[in-house]
């Protein structure tokens, strides 16, 4: 059950997420109307749990070793602040998500070096949006790569990249976006 902390009310329509020790979110839900919660886990780990409000700062409960399959039953308190609009949103905390804009402007091109190799690859990273649509380059962070060539195809056709910018009460902010490029081997013509 999640409680104003201080009104003590119960906090309905909260979105938790459940954080494992890497901050990785591996599920998330609602509160009910009476601030319940329940989000089940199969396997013993060390959890986290992080609660969010639309245009707030996130809260997040204490650490937790949680045993397979165990029920936590416990009370949290949370206080919640508003974030600038200068801040970096996250895309449970936007009104309208940022996105790829239409149109494919930017699009990373399949790297030369392994047009001879039959090689898919796979990019994932962690970066800001602009208000402009942009990437702000200085925040790009790589969740995953293959190889570094999708890397460094990636790297080169980020700045040209072009987003529709994420909004929140109708203004446009900066949003931290995790986005997957994917490269197929091109068909020959």
């Amino acid at each position: 059950m999640v409680k104003d902390s201080a009104t003590l009310a119960p906090m309905s329509r909260l979105r938790v997420f459940l954080l494992d020790d890497r901050s990785q979110v591996l599920d998330s839900t609602l509160t009910d109307e009476r601030g319940i919660f329940v989000i089940p886990h199969t396997e013993a780990g060390i959890y986290r749990l992080r609660f969010e409000r639309l245009g707030m700062k996130p809260v997040f409960g204490p650490v937790d070793s949680v045993r397979a399959d165990s029920v936590v039953d416990r009370q949290y308190t949370a206080a919640f602040v508003a974030i600038p609009f200068d801040s970096v949103f996250y895309e449970s905390q936007v009104d309208t998500p940022a996105a790829v804009a239409p149109g494919l402007h930017g699009v990373p091109q399949y790297p030369r070096s392994l047009l001879t190799s039959v090689t898919h690859g796979l990019v994932a990273l962690s970066f800001v949006v602009d208000t402009t649509g942009h990437v702000e380059m200085g925040s790009v962070k790589t969740i995953k790569s293959s190889s570094g060539p999708f890397l460094k195809a990636v790297m080169d056709a980020l700045p040209r990249l072009e987003f529709t910018p994420a909004s929140l009460d109708g203004r446009k902010v900066r949003q931290r976006v995790e986005q997957r490029f994917e490269f197929k081997i091109p068909i020959a013509r």
